[in-house]
């Protein structure tokens, strides 16, 4: 099925969060090599010129907890996104992939030819121009206590372990790209009837369900379900949910599919898997379909360029080492 993407006026520009923290780093006279510094200046200074001409606009996402993890610089980065973003930023990832599953709903429901995703339903606020008038905006956080970004450390390197061995048993009974595609279409089904088990288990043995289990059923079950009530989906059931995930309009839908291919290649490819590609995948499946230049790490510009994704959804895709075709594609927008 096809996916049209609806554009907002103003070009969008997506930053890597490994970007804002160099430039934290930079700012607060911190050492960095000094072609990375070089590089970086540029870079803002060519953002700048955009913003201020009304070019292009560069919203911030919510890579809160990568920027925190770095605690002497949790203010500074902030500092930057605010700056760059001139307060404009997407919507929390898991708040787009809802937006992108009510439309894949409504083109499934009422029998549509195309599913319309339009790029204002992610970006507040929805006003853009007006917002760029402001002189000024009012920008908060609360910073984590140590405990915090230890648990979330903690976090991530579980995830990571996990990812590794699940790609060193891909690779040794050697599934194919092709063969781990379909799996991960087919991944969010999986994971909703593995939560549905957990809290059924719990309810036959009279336990009160982990309250991670309680989060997740809320976030792949419960609200996927309610949706698909509120659409009027037939029957208004998990079983005809299940039935809409198994459709075009399901399975095109771009957060799935950018994520899908991105985990495809990562674990049966031969790299082997960095801490940042986790985070990675989840805010380029997010935001990718939406901006018109996106700005990663070499590694993850090789793969959205091989598997045909920036062409897919007409979007280019650079790393800071392609900083003189970058800075000339931003002054052409």
């Amino acid at each position: 099925m096809r996916v049209r993407i609806v554009p907002i006026d103003i070009p969008i520009v997506w930053l890597d969060t490994s970007i804002y923290v160099k430039l934290a780093k930079l700012q607060a006279g911190e050492r960095i090599p000094a072609q990375d510094a070089e590089r970086l200046k540029e870079l803002v200074s060519c953002l700048e010129r955009g913003i201020a001409a009304r070019r292009l606009i560069c919203p911030e996402g919510d890579q809160f907890e990568e920027i925190e993890m770095g605690e002497r610089l949790v203010g500074q980065g902030r500092r930057v996104q605010a700056v760059l973003s001139r307060g404009i930023r997407f919507l929390h990832r898991l708040d787009i992939e809802q937006y992108q599953l009510a439309r894949g709903m409504d083109a499934y429901i009422f029998g549509q030819r195309e599913v319309v995703l339009p790029t204002s339903e992610v970006i507040t606020p929805s006003d853009v121009e007006q917002q760029l008038e402001e002189p000024w905006i009012v920008y908060g956080w609360r910073e984590p206590d140590s405990e915090e970004i230890e648990r979330r450390q903690m976090r991530r390197q579980r995830t990571l372990a996990d990812v590794r061995c699940l790609r060193a048993r891909l690779r040794a009974e050697g599934i194919t790209f092709e063969q781990h595609l379909e799996t991960e279409l087919r991944d969010q089904k999986e994971a909703m009837l593995k939560v549905l088990g957990d809290v059924q288990s719990a309810l036959e043995t009279g336990t009160e369900p982990h309250l991670e289990t309680i989060r997740k059923y809320a976030t792949l079950v419960g609200i996927p379900l309610r949706i698909w009530k509120d659409k009027g989906g037939n029957p208004p059931t998990l079983e005809g949910l299940f039935r809409f995930m198994e459709s075009d309009a399901y399975r095109s839908l771009p957060y799935l599919q950018i994520r899908a291919h991105l985990w495809a290649d990562i674990l049966t490819g031969g790299a082997e898997i960095e801490q940042g590609d986790v985070m990675d995948i989840e805010h380029l499946g997010a935001v990718l379909p939406y901006a018109a230049v996106v700005v990663t790490d070499r590694r993850m510009r090789n793969r959205i360029r091989r598997l045909g994704l920036d062409h897919r959804y007409n979007t280019t895709v650079f790393a800071m080492a392609d900083i003189d075709e970058l800075l000339r594609t931003l002054e052409s927008l």
